[in-house]
């Protein structure tokens, strides 16, 4: 049995069902804090779901509901709070076989039978399993506590079961049986069983190593074992490292090693290893691995060796190291090996993460060489892939040069519409070609298991190649008649560009906006003629201040104080003929470029304080043909600077198209939190503006859709605050 998930039996389980203020009921009146249980599995009726809890984390959303106001403890308060909003459809799993994900194990009658979970169970005694009624060794109904069933009516004591998915009308309550706060104004008394889960332990605080076992220079043809561990102890000479800071109240974690060679060495046998941390140990366990020298490595090269690490599908830490390739007294004929990272100090793992996308690409470039990377494709959909495959990708060029030359004709004059979208079609079959053959081959075998798949996660240390144009190009077995569309479009996208191994957050709470909209009138600039108002747009969504003037004085002064978790810029922007460096216009002729912004302490302390969203709306008038921008430049700053998930085209788009964009990304942010709704990811919303360009309507062929890259993790929400409303945006300082 896997380490990762634990069986936990029905005895030592507790399932109920029932609608919004049964549940809360069933919650208050706290039987399952009792210490019987290590997993709860609720059936929320007005959602048609399974949810399974751990008790402590239970009890500490339980303790953030019952804290809020009466007025507050709504449906829709509940649902966001423990996340029971869409009809959860966890998979069933038998005793003896564990599945891929945390799963509900259930009877051919969907009768609840225990619950595969990440989580140690506590050594405890067994306890009887709770009969119907809730009474234990007795079939007496006490308490509206039921085995878990599904398309059953049932009724006990005071509960009246509902079998319909949907949201079923709410019946209304006495202000004497109301969950809330009392008369007089006072907040309700804070259920006991509640408050004694409200401990959390404190962030664990881990430093990755790698130990080797023998000393470097290696010749060719020599093995040698690398142990990787985490302790609490500062990095040893000749490591790089990015720590590991592990939230939540678990006793242990269960991550994967994955271990990245250069192109001198070999893995002799898996790429990827468990690794536990414990709570109550200073020292995690080994993961050891067996590495070869290549047989023609050249003496007095530099290689290295990355240990990554990753934590339920989030990249979270690594450790790299830098050997000589030679014998005793070899001098380095190279130049250095190791890569100076962006990334420096711990990594955060959040409590509760967002969850693994559908299939997940993992690149890392331990050579530091543009051509040669190492990929991991992971699917929890797939047995082959659900603990990774990790494998060499060698490219016939360097990326930047490939898509460049893939797109060539794409960005040519002269061309109607139907032949630019016709060159972006063929440039996303052949990228899709010089995919990682072991990405194919899981993605073609998703299809041909007819699984679902709904979203994709990229996280690359190469940042050139757009995953999101790729088209999948059937061959043989694989070619059923389907018309493909890119993967953009098929799919939720997110696509991290980082070059450490760090993950993004899963969502953003906005209460302002920080919009930069230059006025180029009376510049060289021709003037966008949406800018104002999408600008005024944007404030009317989401508040926030005006900002002017809008020039280099003015934003390097301000931005580190009035940044927002919302940063919308609009406006025009180029690229040198090289493609190393971006720069934007602001008014008075000004520029801002990458190089500044990263000099300038106030972009740098803005970031880090909100972790803000970027929306860079760089737009071009009168454009005749799309100009390539990449993945270079400006997201890739944002992204190392702390940005939580940026939004940038990879092309230059047309002002009417970039409006749009933005007005309608922001108008269904609005709509689902008028709603009371789950929001939307942003990945999703995006992959519906990028059809526009692929399907038949008054859009097709307009590239302008299409160039819509997300960055960031493809269940990556913005959320609004509870009590947030439309507001008037405000002047700051000039």
């Amino acid at each position: 049995m896997s380490s990762e998930l634990t069986f936990i039996p029905p005895e030592r389980s507790l399932s109920v069902s029932g609608n919004f203020h049964q549940l809360i009921d069933f919650i208050r009146g706290g039987e399952w804090d009792r210490g019987d249980y290590d997993a709860i599995a609720l059936h929320a009726l007005f959602s048609g779901g399974w949810y399974v809890f751990k008790p402590r984390i239970l009890g500490q959303r339980a303790r953030r509901f019952f804290e809020l106001e009466e007025a507050q403890q709504t449906l829709e308060s509940f649902q966001d709070i423990f996340d029971i909003h869409e009809y959860r459809a966890l998979p069933q799993a038998t005793r003896d076989t564990q599945p891929a994900t945390p799963s509900l194990v259930l009877t051919p009658s969907h009768q609840y039978a225990g619950a595969w979970i990440a989580v140690t169970a506590r050594r405890r005694s067994a306890k009887p399993p709770m009969l119907e009624g809730g009474d234990r060794g007795s079939s007496t109904p006490k308490a509206p506590i039921i085995p878990l069933r599904r398309g059953v009516s049932t009724s006990g004591p005071g509960l009246e079961m509902e079998s319909r998915r949907g949201s079923p009308e709410m019946p209304a309550r006495s202000p004497s049986t109301r969950r809330g706060r009392p008369k007089g104004g006072a907040k309700a008394t804070l259920p006991e069983s509640v408050a004694a889960l409200d401990t959390a332990a404190e962030p664990l605080h881990r430093t990755p190593h790698m130990n080797l076992s023998a000393k470097p220079p290696f010749a060719p043809q020599t093995e040698f074992e690398v142990e990787v561990y985490a302790d609490d102890q500062a990095p040893a000479e000749g490591e790089e490292t990015e720590g590991i800071t592990l939230a939540g109240n678990e006793a242990e974690y269960t991550l994967i090693v994955w271990l990245a060679p250069s192109q001198e060495f070999t893995v002799v046998g898996d790429y990827l290893r468990p690794l536990v941390i414990k709570r109550s140990e200073t020292r995690s366990s080994s993961a050891k691995f067996l590495v070869r020298v290549a047989d023609d490595a050249k003496e007095g090269r530099l290689a290295a060796l990355t240990a990554s690490f990753s934590y339920q599908g989030r990249p979270c830490g690594r450790v790299t190291r830098t050997l000589l390739i030679g014998t005793a007294g070899t001098k380095a004929t190279t130049a250095e090996k190791k890569r100076e990272r962006d990334f420096k100090g711990s990594i955060t793992v959040e409590s509760e993460p967002p969850p693994p996308a559908d299939l997940t690409i993992v690149v890392a470039c331990p050579d530091g060489e543009a051509d040669r990377d190492v990929v991991t494709v992971t699917s929890p959909l797939l047995d082959a892939y659900k603990n990774g495959v990790a494998k060499p990708w060698k490219l016939r060029e360097a990326a930047g040069a490939l898509v460049r030359s893939m797109l060539a004709n794409f960005v040519k004059e002269g061309q109607s519409t139907q032949k630019r979208l016709a060159n972006l079609v063929g440039a996303g079959r052949n990228l899709f070609d010089a995919a990682p053959e072991h990405f194919r081959d899981a993605f073609w075998q998703l299809v041909r298991d007819k699984v679902p798949l709904s979203s994709i996660y990229i996280m690359s240390e190469e940042p050139h190649i757009p995953w999101e144009l790729m088209v999948p190009n059937p061959q043989g077995t694989n070619i059923d008649g389907r018309k493909w569309r890119p993967l953009g479009v098929e799919y939720a996208m997110g696509r991290w560009v980082h070059e450490g191994h760090v993950s993004p957050p899963g969502a953003v709470t906005v209460g302002g906006a920080f919009v930069l909209a230059p006025d180029y009138t009376g510049t060289s600039q021709a003037v966008l003629a949406k800018a104002k108002a999408e600008a005024a747009f944007v404030h009317k969504q989401f508040g926030g201040t005006a900002f002017e003037p809008v020039n280099f004085d003015a934003v390097s002064r301000r931005i580190g104080d009035e940044l927002t978790p919302l940063f919308h810029f609009v406006g025009h922007g180029a690229v040198t003929e090289e493609g190393d460096d971006e720069t934007i216009y602001l008014e008075g002729d000004e520029t801002l470029s990458t190089t500044e912004v990263v000099g300038l302490d106030g972009f740098l302390d803005g970031f880090r304080k909100t972790r803000p969203l970027v929306f860079f709306n760089a737009c071009e008038v009168g454009r005749s043909v799309p100009a390539l921008v990449g993945s270079g430049g400006f997201p890739r700053t944002f992204v190392k600077l702390g940005a939580s998930a940026v939004i940038a085209p990879l092309w230059s788009v047309e002002d009417d198209c970039a409006h749009d964009v933005a007005t309608t990304l922001y108008k269904a942010v609005r709509d689902d939190a008028n709603k009371g709704v789950k929001p939307r990811p942003v990945a999703e919303i995006l992959q519906s503006l990028r059809a526009r360009t692929y399907d038949q309507g008054d859009h097709q062929g307009t590239d302008s859709f299409a160039a819509y890259c997300f960055y960031g993790d493809p269940s990556f929400v913005l959320k609004l605050p509870p009590a947030a409303s439309e507001s008037k945006p405000v002047r700051g300082r000039r």
